[in-house]
C-alpha cells in the first residue's frame, strides 16, 4: 500500500513527532482546520497503523547503554522464534530481519556497563540454538532518534520465578544471584 500524505498530514505528522501530546485543539489553531477534521485525521492514521502515539524513552537520560547485535541464523525457523523469544523482552528497542551476511538485528540495552554485558553473555540471543555467528556493535552516542519505545517492567520482581520469553529464568541467572542485574520483569 503506497501512502500519500497532503500538506495538512505532513504538517500534523511533523507536529505530533515534536510533541505526540499536541491536543487537537493545538494542532488545529496551526493548521486552520476544525478540531473534527483534526481527529478524523488522526484517527485515520492510526488505525491504518501509519501512525502510534506513545511514550517513548531516552536511553542516555537513563543511563542505559545499548548495542546492536547482528545475527547469522541457520534458517528461518530459528529467526521466527528467535524474533518472538525477544520481542517482549524489556530491555529490547529493535528486532528486524535484515539482508546480507547476517539475518537477524536486535537493538538491546542494560542498566550501565555491567547490565548489558550480563544480558549479552548470559540470556542474550547470541546463546540461542541456530545462531551460527553473531557481532555485537555497542552504541556510544544516540543521534537519532533520541527516544526509543521500550517494553520495560515497572513490576517489582513479582513474575521473578516464571520463565522469560526469552526462554531464561532470571532467578537461576548467575548475575542476578550476584545481584549485578535487576532481572527482566
Amino acid at each position: 500500500m503506497k501512502v500519500k500524505f497532503d500538506h495538512i498530514d505532513i504538517k500534523i505528522l511533523k507536529m505530533l513527532i515534536e510533541d505526540g501530546r499536541q491536543t487537537v485543539t493545538q494542532i488545529s489553531k496551526k493548521t486552520a482546520l476544525s478540531n473534527s477534521g483534526i481527529k478524523k485525521r488522526v484517527t485515520k492514521l492510526n488505525e491504518s497503523g501509519i501512525l502510534k502515539i506513545q511514550g517513548n524513552f531516552n536511553l542516555e537520560a537513563m543511563d542505559f547503554k545499548a548495542c546492536i547485535i547482528l545475527l547469522e541464523i541457520k534458517n528461518f525457523e530459528y529467526i521466527s522464534e528467535i524474533s518472538n523469544a525477544y520481542n517482549s523482552c524489556s530491555y529490547v528497542f529493535l528486532v528486524a530481519e535484515i539482508l546480507g551476511s547476517f539475518n537477524l538485528m536486535i537493538g538491546l540495552c542494560g542498566n550501565g556497563d555491567q547490565d548489558l554485558n550480563n544480558k549479552l553473555k548470559l540470556c542474550g540471543p547470541s546463546n540461542k540454538e541456530g545462531v551460527l555467528h553473531s557481532k555485537i556493535i555497542l552504541i556510544s552516542d544516540f543521534k537519532f532518534p533520541q527516544y526509543l519505545p521500550l517494553h520495560l517492567s515497572l513490576k517489582k520482581n513479582e513474575d521473578i520465578n516464571k520463565t522469560n520469553s526469552c526462554g531464561f529464568k532470571c532467578v537461576d541467572c548467575a548475575a542476578f544471584i550476584k545481584n549485578e542485574c535487576k532481572g527482566c520483569c
